[in-house]
């Protein structure tokens, strides 16, 4: 049905190979209402696979799915990336932009903190997780957390 909509001739090959790099065989046939969350996800992935725009967009979309799931989900986009695909993800989930990404923007209360390629950030030394901690004064709070608790 995604394909139809899109426009899309259904690769019946490539669907087969999804649903089974998700485990989703088995789920075909039941209503998506009786889906669990990471279900749901895993569907919106194969969507996203299943369409070839030449952007994708994820809104926290591997949070909720299961670690194979989630390795199956890096290994496409990288293979998506070489063919020149785009992928906008909004997370966090510091170590995966890290992993997956090129660019990232760190977005705090609204403002844009970091707007830089990965690799940059990394030859400095440090990490996404530790240039966050930086951002909303992590030995501040720990220090207020060990004082009061």
């Amino acid at each position: 049905m995604i394909c139809d909509f899109y426009d899309t001739p259904l690769d019946k090959e490539k669907l087969s190979r999804l649903v089974e790099y998700y485990s989703l065989d088995s789920k075909l046939d039941q209503l998506i209402e009786g889906y669990s969350h990471g279900m749901r996800k895993k569907i919106q992935l194969v969507s996203a696979f299943m369409i070839n725009n030449k952007i994708i967009i994820i809104d926290e979309t591997l949070n909720g799915i299961d670690v194979e799931a989630k390795e199956a989900t890096k290994l496409l986009f990288e293979q998506y990336k070489r063919r020149g695909g785009s992928i906008i993800m909004c997370t966090h989930d510091l170590e995966l932009v890290e992993e997956i990404g090129y660019r990232v923007l760190l977005i705090n209360n609204g403002v844009i903190y970091i707007d830089d390629l990965i690799e940059n950030i990394l030859k400095t030394g440090s990490n996404l997780t530790n240039v966050f901690k930086e951002l909303i004064d992590y030995e501040g709070m720990k220090n207020e957390i060990e004082k009061y608790f």
